[in-house]
């Protein structure tokens, strides 16, 4: 299916880097060269400058960026942040300094470097050797309540890994009771890659008779609805309160695996447990294999490789999943988790006014849902949408002028206030498609 868009045009082009990086703004793949600020070795950064550099692995492994010298001007500042865009943790702050900061490492394969400069003055900036190593161990672990009014629980996690998922309890104690069939996503960071998940250790409270009260589902995809895998050690039982179910419960024999087999990579993991009686939960590694199915990274279900749309161009609509970066997510509103299966564009303003958008599915029981960045964000640097939906109607979605809110939950009605908007800003707009790769594209 094709999706129509009639917005603005979009200029762009892709420069081809050597080992030198001068902070050249963007996305770099590399595990090695120097890292310097746009005056290169021996010059000087310039003034009002803002630019954000974001270096990730090509190999699977984690960039460590080593400085040697920083010397920056009063007030112009250097951010470092784990992970791929500035909305990550921030490793550190620097200005007018001229002691070397030292090392950083990233914990998911990327680090992201924002230079601001305040125009009274420049210095001669720093100089940074990049390499790659291995990623150091991360433990993630199960959350228990919904995000935003939904089930899931977790911003998506892109990360190959190894690290290590438990229940809540961690390694050491009980999961909680009470979890209402809460889950998170786990994805591939790199192409080609799926996801693997070997249990360690495996022990749910004992079904009674036929009802098993606490029950871990191991999902086949990105999302809530994803198909749950059924081979061994999975067992039928009649779930309390959502009936029949096949998943993971009682005390398993360790270790046994499950690969993901869907073109997204990913790996959902849903739990649920009642008001009484918890066990120690359960240990497992998770880490990418190589896969033919995975995902290819050059996919626009990433940021970095939106679609550019014109008057009268015709844009692929569907998506296979959330692509090897997490993006967009907050952690406590809209998008609730981040991304299922996503397109990216982007669009230029034309003319001062209004913007609507509408969606209008093929089948008009897909669900699809969309967030608006900007004006003028960028993929490592998208902050908060400005407007989002992710609302459980199916059907058309869009803004109009008498929606009267910019963003809603999922028990919105899927539409959102008409946009004011200046000739020449640029939008990056997500489209998530909520079904597991059952959607059947749509127009715009």
């Amino acid at each position: 299916m094709k999706a129509l868009l009639i917005i603005g045009i979009v200029l762009y082009s892709t420069v081809s880097l050597s080992q030198i990086y001068n902070n050249p703004g963007g996305f770099i793949n590399a595990c090695s060269g120097t890292f310097y600020d746009t005056g290169g070795s021996g010059g000087n950064y310039g003034n009002n400058e803002n630019i954000t550099t974001t270096f990730c692995s090509n190999a699977g492994t984690c960039v460590r960026v080593n400085f040697s010298q920083l010397n920056l001007q009063n007030n112009d500042i250097l951010t470092i942040y784990d992970g791929s865009s500035t909305g990550g943790t921030i490793l550190g702050t620097f200005t007018n300094t001229g002691t070397a900061p030292g090392t950083f490492t990233s914990t998911a394969g990327c680090l992201t470097f924002r230079f601001t400069s305040n125009g009274s003055g420049v210095n001669t900036g720093w100089t940074a050797a990049v390499s790659c190593v291995a990623c150091p161990t991360i433990t993630y672990t199960h959350p228990t309540v919904g995000i935003n009014s939904e089930f899931v629980g977790s911003c998506l996690v892109a990360n190959c890994g190894p690290s290590t998922y438990t229940d809540n309890g961690g390694t050491l104690g009980n999961y909680a009771n009470s979890v209402a069939m809460i889950y998170r996503v786990f994805c591939p960071s790199q192409a080609g890659n799926c996801m693997r998940v070997t249990f360690n250790s495996f022990a749910l409270e004992a079904p009674f008779f036929s009802d098993a009260y606490d029950m871990l589902f191991v999902q086949n995809g990105p999302t809530q609805n994803s198909p749950v895998f059924t081979g061994a050690p999975n067992a039928a039982y009649n779930l309390a309160g959502w009936g029949p179910n096949t998943g993971l419960t009682g005390a398993l024999a360790t270790p046994f695996s499950f690969t993901s087999t869907d073109p997204s990579g990913c790996l959902t993991f849903r739990f649920a447990s009642d008001p009484s009686v918890s066990a120690p939960g359960w240990s497992a590694t998770l880490q990418c294999v190589p896969c033919a199915s995975g995902p290819t990274g050059t996919a626009n279900s990433d940021c970095k490789n939106f679609t550019a749309l014109c008057s009268a161009v015709a844009v692929p609509g569907n998506s296979v999943g959330p692509g090897i970066m997490a993006e967009g997510c907050t952690g406590t509103a809209c998008p609730a988790g981040g991304e299922n299966h996503t397109n990216w564009y982007k669009i230029q303003i034309s003319a001062t006014g209004t913007l609507d958008i509408t969606l209008t599915p093929s089948t008009g029981t897909d669900d699809y849902d969309f967030a608006v960045f900007g004006p003028n964000a960028t993929c490592n640097n998208l902050g908060a949408p400005l407007r989002c939906t992710d609302s459980g109607v199916q059907g058309v979605t869009g803004t109009n002028s008498t929606a009267g809110d910019n963003t809603e939950d999922v028990n919105g009605d899927s539409f959102l206030q008409t946009m004011n908007v200046t000739i020449g800003q640029t939008y990056l707009i997500a489209v998530d498609e909520w079904s597991p790769n059952a959607g059947s594209g749509y127009t715009q």
